[in-house]
């Protein structure tokens, strides 16, 4: 997270951008930290099942993380999105 600091609050979220143009955002489950861990939790008490679900079946473009400073940003190459896809149906039905 070159330039756009370390430091992650238990506030700062992420948005995710999909390649139909939908997007949602989430806020990060941890606790603030300086060693560039965000950490979402989905299901049980966590909720965000409509979440998972989209992040199982929709491609994503983009990923925006925000930090102390700043945010960091990362582009799916369609290969990228669907082997992500692929890495969370796998852990979902385990």
């Amino acid at each position: 997270m070159v330039g756009a600091g370390s430091c992650i609050d238990d506030t700062d979220k992420m948005n995710i951008l999909f390649r139909d143009r939908s997007r949602f955002e989430l806020v990060n489950n941890g606790k603030f930290n300086c060693e560039s861990a965000f950490t979402l939790y989905f299901g049980g008490v966590f909720g965000k099942k409509k979440e998972l679900e989209q992040l199982r079946t929709k491609e994503i473009e983009k990923m925006r993380i925000w930090t102390s400073k700043s945010y960091v940003e990362e582009e799916f190459t369609p290969e990228n999105s669907k082997a992500f896809m692929k890495s969370l149906d796998c852990l979902a039905t385990k």
